[in-house]
């Protein structure tokens, strides 16, 4: 076998005799790096402000170019900010209830039962691994309440209806324990059903909304409002 050199004894010497940091010190640098992500967003935003009117022009040039191949008007249509804010309020805080909710039940369970699974070895936490559960579980349940949104737009438009999804609501909740055993950040049954339990109660949230936009049902209103 070929014998080391000495280039490659000082580069791994050199290697395993890096300083460690602390767990501290990986939150200090964790921090830097966040505020250096967020001065860059910003920047960024300013940048994009001060050529917005160019941008906007960029992203409806495809939909003007379309109108005006079929022969139809390129007036897009304005909203105003106070049309969507009830969209952009509840979006908000159905993440952040979310989030919440996975920061005060979801994760702390997850942590207990890792720390009993373990407590026969010395536990190793890494702050790699520590971020990745926390964004995992965090940001997971954030994205699994914006479910009502989702239905919102599929119902409006016609896709689903409330009574689907009550037609379907035992395969709905087979597909949601599924889902929670797979994005759970533990193998055990509690985790899974802390992950389930408020999905099952978003989806069956998710059916009145379902129900009350649906274009029958917007009709069926609009015909009883132009009778009284």
């Amino acid at each position: 076998m070929p014998e080391d050199t000495p280039d490659q004894d000082s580069s791994e010497a050199s290697r395993f005799s890096l300083p460690a940091m602390s767990f501290l010190e990986h939150l200090e640098e964790l921090r830097k790096r966040l505020i250096h992500s967020l001065i860059a967003i910003a920047c960024g935003c300013g940048l994009c402000w001060f050529f917005h009117e160019r941008i906007f022009n960029v992203m409806q040039r495809p939909i003007i170019e379309a109108l005006h191949r079929n022969g139809l008007s390129d007036k897009l249509v304005y909203l105003n900010p106070i049309d969507v804010f009830p969209f952009m309020a509840s979006t908000i805080a159905l993440f952040m209830a979310g989030g919440y909710f996975g920061f005060r039940i979801v994760y702390p369970q997850a942590l207990q039962f890792l720390i009993d699974f373990g407590k026969q070895f010395q536990p190793m936490i890494t702050i790699r691994e520590y971020t990745d559960l926390f964004l995992t579980v965090i940001l997971g349940l954030g994205l699994i309440f914006e479910l009502p949104i989702l239905v919102f737009f599929l119902a409006l438009m016609g896709v689903i209806s409330a009574g689907w999804m009550w037609k379907n609501l035992r395969y709905a909740i087979l597909g949601i324990f599924v889902v929670a055993g797979a994005i759970a950040p533990t193998p055990d049954i509690t985790s899974m059903c802390i992950f389930a339990a408020p999905m099952v109660i978003l989806y069956v949230l998710s059916i009145g909304i379902a129900w009350f936009v649906h274009p029958n049902q917007r009709t069926a209103r609009q015909a009883r409002k132009e009778q009284g």
